[in-house]
């Protein structure tokens, strides 16, 4: 019993822990022409992402990205308004996958515009706290050698 106690903690030091990649994404939005500061959105998971953008004085809600879309494609941004009849404007503003090449286009309607303008969209891996794998090895290791002393003690064992 104490020869496979002993295998098995060879066998998590050697296999070491699987990479894990986070799975939520900051837009981080930077400008080419016509625009003194940038759109802000809050975090989002792939797959399909949805945005809440702002852009100068409006608000985009519910701003979905293709489910084909991945945080590593390229993208580019642009914001264009077009006057509607009674002082009112349709601002448009739409996100093109380089990579893929498939757009995602929102519209708003109000009575303020927004200057054409355009850039790209990045999109960054939020770092998440996760356990070193030293902390999680020597875990397993104190876990090993409380069962080596139960199993010496012949206390019951959980099944």
């Amino acid at each position: 019993m104490r020869k496979s106690l002993w295998i098995g903690l060879a066998l998590l030091v050697v296999s070491g822990a699987p990479v894990v990649y986070a799975d939520s994404f900051t837009p981080t939005f930077t400008c080419t022409i016509n625009c003194t500061t940038p759109p802000t959105a809050l975090d989002v998971t792939f797959p399909s992402p949805t945005m809440i953008v702002g852009f100068g004085s409006l608000t985009y809600p519910s701003f979905s990205l293709d489910s084909s879309n991945l945080p590593g494609d390229q993208y580019q941004w642009t914001s264009i308004s077009v006057s509607l009849p009674l002082f009112e404007f349709a601002n448009i503003f739409s996100v093109k996958d380089v990579t893929r090449n498939t757009s995602s286009v929102v519209e708003e309607i109000a009575p303020s515009f927004v200057i054409g303008a355009n850039g790209s969209l990045t999109f960054t891996p939020v770092t998440a706290p996760e356990p070193s794998s030293v902390t999680l090895m020597l875990a397993g290791v104190g876990l090993v050698l409380v069962m080596r002393k139960r199993i010496g003690r012949r206390l019951p064992q959980a099944s």
